[in-house]
């Protein structure tokens, strides 16, 4: 069963039009701002303006290392996903029409379901959402875990 846990890291609160930003910053250990701004720096100087769009978003996780991987089965939304496929000591950006959220699964997490086992972090539910496409990173990747709201990697929230 996917737990919803809402989390915003956007420092204004807002909760529209930065989902972008909000799941760069906790996959890549980093505060909103440094998503935004890595993200902004990095898309204008190879002249692209359309810093939301999927294909630069792509780009930029592709030239950190992290591959867009296809979804084991069309149709699936971010509830099966996190039921079915995730792994445990793993965090995805899960990529859905015009949407991006997190799902991990702490190594740690030692809990049974509900409690325990992936969750999605979003400001929203959108675990209903029919996701597209992926990337993953193993946990240990960034040693201190996620990020959290003040910009500081720390355990699970």
């Amino acid at each position: 069963m996917a737990l919803l846990v809402i989390y915003n890291a956007n420092p204004l609160e807002r909760r529209t039009g930065d989902c972008v930003y909000r799941a760069l910053s906790r996959f890549l250990c980093v505060s909103w701002r440094e998503a935004l701004d890595s993200l902004v720096r990095w898309a204008a100087d190879r002249g692209l303006t359309n810093f939301n769009f999927r294909s630069t978003y792509t780009a930029f996780l592709k030239e950190r290392g992290y591959v867009r991987h296809r979804t084991p089965r069309k149709g699936i939304t971010v509830r099966e996903f996190c039921d079915q496929y995730a792994e445990k000591g793993k965090m995805y950006i899960l990529s859905c029409p015009r949407h991006l959220t997190i799902a991990e699964w702490p190594p740690e997490d030692n809990a049974a379901p509900p409690i325990g086992g992936c969750k999605v972090i979003d400001t929203w539910d959108c675990r209903n959402k029919v996701v597209d496409g992926y990337w993953v990173r193993e946990w240990a990747e960034t040693e201190n875990g996620p990020v959290t709201r003040d910009g500081q990697c720390a355990g699970y929230m």
